[in-house]
């Protein structure tokens, strides 16, 4: 995980643990900077609503959290990437 990557976990282990399952990249390569996104930012950082990141919708990470929750998202899940 890397601050392109993130992943929706209940905690860090089971994040990295299913990242390395996802991406099969070697535990000793996948990651950089993983760590929790600090509450404070989960309204401050943008999750895009399609691909037009410049003008396009968006919502909070927080506000994008809560509605996969409410859909019933299993986690651990991918959440969102800066890759297209």
């Amino acid at each position: 995980m890397n601050d392109c990557d993130w992943i929706l976990a209940e905690d860090i282990e089971s994040a990295k643990k299913y990242y390395i399952e996802l991406t099969e990249i070697p535990a000793d390569e996948a990651f950089c900077d993983e760590g929790q996104v600090p509450d404070e930012l989960l309204d401050t950082i943008r999750f895009y609503l399609s691909d037009d990141w410049r003008n396009g919708p968006w919502i909070t990470f927080r506000d994008r959290m809560r509605e996969m929750m409410i859909d019933g998202c299993d986690v651990p899940c991918f959440f969102a990437t800066t890759e297209q």
